[in-house]
């Protein structure tokens, strides 16, 4: 789900966008916006009840549009609470995995896993570096976190060509 970048002055432009271009910062919806946060999650509420049996949220595709821990976390609870309700609904749970910048990563500052953990926020997370730029991280902090929850860890350890053995973005 590509809800962040707006494509904006492209025919792939949303509505939303183009109707609030207060709402965009280098091309892209703000999180930071109550308004941007509910139009993005009546899309994943979308997908939803189509029937996506589970939902992926990707911070390393462009993590700027975010700028603090409590808007990341915030949307987490929001999401949470949205397949929450459709699992009472439907009596099946929706999984919601995160892919995020790990540390070091543009990005990472904001994103405050071991909350989302310990919350149960989260089934996956996928620590990852930022496209195809050669890095590498300690995964032991991701390790930790999860270590003794349900969560799972499918941290991004590719080689950067595509071909990474484990299920995501590559």
């Amino acid at each position: 789900l590509g809800a962040t970048n707006c494509y904006e002055g492209s025919p792939n432009e949303s509505i939303f966008s183009r109707e609030h271009p207060e709402w965009r910062i280098d091309g892209l919806l703000k999180y930071e916006v109550p308004e941007v946060r509910r139009y993005i999650l009546s899309l994943f509420e979308e997908v939803i009840q189509i029937g996506a049996e589970s939902l992926s949220i990707d911070w390393c595709r462009y993590p700027h549009s975010v700028t603090s821990k409590e808007t990341v976390t915030g949307f987490f609870r929001e999401l949470r609470a949205l397949a929450d309700r459709y699992e009472q609904l439907h009596g099946r749970p929706i999984d919601i995995l995160t892919r995020f910048p790990a540390r070091g990563v543009p990005g990472w500052q904001f994103m405050d896993y071991s909350t989302w953990v310990e919350e149960g926020l989260v089934d996956f997370l996928a620590p990852s570096r930022l496209f195809d730029r050669v890095m590498n991280f300690d995964i032991s902090e991701y390790v930790e976190a999860v270590r003794g929850t349900k969560v799972k860890l499918l941290p991004e350890v590719g080689d950067g060509e595509g071909n990474s053995p484990m299920p995501g973005m590559w």
